[in-house]
């Protein structure tokens, strides 16, 4: 399983917010 921080990285990434977009 994902640590707690590892799973809000990747919501944060899917949601786009740790991926610089343009």
């Amino acid at each position: 399983m994902l640590c707690d921080e590892e799973a809000q990285k990747r919501e944060a990434e899917e949601s786009g917010m740790a991926l610089p977009q343009g």
